[in-house]
């Protein structure tokens, strides 16, 4: 082997591939109060939101993090309340995945497994904050980091690294033991971007996204024969959803579209949402098929995917629920507007469709926004009793939360 070049040995590498170095960070819990009046099933409009609980962690930056889809235990005697949160996966900036479990803090006294209460406020303000320093589960990878996760039942968790491969851990291991991968295969040539499993329906199936470029379906099952890879994009795509109802992956793709593919013909995918900008993430409903799909243009529009995987030929109905505008000016200005009504519009790039499009020769043009306008996350309460609540996280630090099934 040949001598390394004068001063490539000096190079640092990419903060993607390795690990951050530790620092504090915090993941807060919010709670709503509901009104009496709807016998608990609309949002008290004239009670503001309070800090429920704060969780405290000295293990860098928070990179990714998802619940647990299985409900946890109720308090005895208490109707209503839960005894725990439930399970909270989450990659830190030292790139190791740790599953918390997470306790419902109030009219507790003594803490649970890896918790120290570091402040218990007032009765007045009900905010606890709790420091964790020892999680329920921890493990690192061998020669690179995690980079997604998600869960497949309640104790399988599916993890993507930034060497290309996808692991998959069993929660229930001796704690003894260091915890290994029951799956562990190279699904992509690069960093994987985002996992999702098929759950509930299909927790076999995996779809991973990479910077390759390639959307990747996995039978967990037969990942050398059953498996499928989309047609190759520009840029990787981060924005992946399940949706049960469809029976089929939602990807956010390089044409400001979302794209349905369903599993029985993956090959084939069709048009749900058109965006101005680039689909930055999406989330589909528990107790309904409504998709919530958000981009860099700041807008969050809502759709029903059914009408178009069932009818391909009828026109496409969506509507936007509010659009998010940041300004750097004056210290930062964001605008949010909302009251839009419900758009027909047209999803391809024929001649009925250029009006909506910034056509020139026959090449779309991408418009570029700025930063802090974009949608970075939605999501939908995945409770029944409350499947119409909706959240939006922005850019600029704002979170909207509104019930959009009234």
């Amino acid at each position: 082997m040949g001598e390394m070049p004068e001063g490539l040995e000096e190079l640092t590498p990419s903060p993607a591939f390795t690990p951050a170095p530790p620092k504090p960070n915090c993941i807060q819990i919010w709670s709503f109060a509901v009104s009496a009046e709807s016998r608990g099933q609309a949002l008290d409009q004239n009670t503001p939101p309070r800090l429920h609980l704060g969780i405290c962690t000295d293990w860098g930056g928070i990179r990714y993090f998802k619940w647990c889809p299985v409900q946890g235990p109720k308090a005895a005697g208490n109707a209503g309340r839960m005894a725990s949160f439930g399970l909270l996966a989450g990659i830190w900036g030292d790139g190791k995945l740790r599953v918390l479990d997470v306790q419902d803090r109030e009219g507790q006294d003594a803490p649970t497994y890896g918790e120290t209460p570091i402040l218990m406020a007032s009765r007045f303000t009900l905010t606890i904050i709790v420091k964790y320093e020892k999680p329920a589960f921890e493990i690192e990878g061998q020669g690179t980091i995690f980079t997604c996760l998600a869960w497949l039942s309640s104790n399988l968790i599916a993890v993507g690294c930034a060497n290309g491969f996808v692991a998959i851990f069993d929660l229930q291991h001796d704690p003894a033991a260091t915890p290994i991968p029951y799956f562990y295969e190279c699904l992509h040539r690069t960093f994987v971007l985002n996992i999702i499993s098929g759950y509930p329906s299909r927790p076999h199936l995996i779809t991973t996204s990479s910077m390759d470029g390639y959307i990747r379906l996995t039978d967990i099952h037969a990942p050398r024969t059953d498996t499928l890879l989309s047609i190759r994009s520009r840029f990787g795509s981060h924005a992946l959803a399940w949706c049960d109802p469809v029976q089929g992956v939602l990807i956010g793709e390089e044409s400001n579209n979302t794209r349905v593919y369903p599993v029985r013909r993956f090959f084939s995918a069709t048009s749900c949402v058109r965006h101005d900008g680039m689909v930055y993430c999406l989330a589909v409903g528990t107790a309904h098929p409504a998709v919530l799909s958000a981009g860099t243009d700041g807008e969050v529009i809502i759709t029903n995917p059914l009408r178009r995987t069932v009818h391909l030929k009828l026109w496409h109905y969506q509507q936007t629920w509010f659009k998010h505008e940041y300004s750097p000016k004056s210290g930062g200005i964001s605008r949010i507007t909302e009251g839009f009504a419900l758009e027909k519009t047209s999803l391809s790039y024929t001649k009925a469709g250029r009006e909506a499009w910034m056509v020139e020769d026959g090449a779309v043009l991408a418009t570029i926004f700025e930063e802090r306008s974009a949608v970075t996350q939605v999501c939908w309460n995945p409770n029944i009793s409350f499947g119409g609540l909706a959240a939006a996280a922005m850019g600029s630090g704002l979170v909207r939360v509104e019930d959009l099934a009234i």
